[in-house]
């Protein structure tokens, strides 16, 4: 379970996906990892955000480092966005 994990962030840390276009490429990509999950773009996105959501474990000081590296792609993600030369059409 741990490595899914790991896999998951790194693609998402490769991709960092903005858009719910970009969160269903993603989608895509993980399919090749995780074919047996049945997943679409938001499903991953609520799972990425759960992740990143995490705080220490009760009774430890420190986040595990999968929820470090979740907190870290998100400032990318946030950094991407802000600085964002994309053209993406309007979502509804």
């Amino acid at each position: 379970m741990q490595k899914e994990i790991d896999c998951f962030l790194e693609l998402t840390d490769k991709l960092l996906p903005i858009s719910d276009k970009e969160w269903e490429e993603h989608k895509w990509q993980c399919y090749t990892f995780f074919s047996k999950h049945n997943q679409n773009g938001d499903l991953l996105k609520h799972k990425f955000y759960n992740i990143e959501n995490r705080g220490p474990p009760a009774g430890a000081s420190d986040c595990p480092a999968y929820v470090k590296y979740a907190k870290a792609v998100k400032r990318k993600i946030i950094d991407d966005a802000d600085g964002s030369t994309r053209s993406f059409e309007a979502e509804y």
